[in-house]
């Protein structure tokens, strides 16, 4: 059986926090602008967020043996919780247990270049990797 390694929670955690964010400055704006918003989308808002507070606390385990003794989620609680925010969300979330390059976890941007104009000149260190 895959359970949840610490690479795909935090990967998890990292594209629902950006959904949120997301999420909230759109409510924001609605607020400033004076419309109205459905308590639907509020509801879901607040149960993507809470269920990320939930997943923060969550510890991998490694056998069946540890499934909900040292995390107050089992395995299986913490499916359904993703599959709930996929269904809101509609992010996509690869299986248990994949491993993931490293190189999309940083950034080096500690120089940079301009052109003769003085716009910024883009090098392959000032990219984010990102793979498939």
């Amino acid at each position: 059986m895959a359970y949840y390694n610490s690479n795909d929670l935090l990967f998890r955690r990292i594209r629902i926090a950006q959904w949120l964010s997301n999420q909230i400055d759109s409510v924001t704006n609605h607020s400033f602008y004076g419309e109205l918003m459905c308590c639907e989308e509020l509801s879901e808002l607040e149960y993507v967020s809470a269920s990320l507070e939930a997943i923060e606390c969550y510890t991998p385990i490694t056998t069946e043996a540890e499934d909900g003794v040292s995390n107050c989620l089992t395995e299986e609680q913490l499916d359904n919780i993703f599959n709930n925010i996929v269904d809101i969300t509609g992010i996509c979330f690869s299986d248990k247990g994949i491993t993931y390059n490293n190189n999309i976890w940083s950034k080096s941007t500690s120089v940079f270049l301009v052109d003769e104009f003085g716009n910024p000149i883009l090098t392959n260190e000032d990219l984010i990797l990102i793979t498939g």
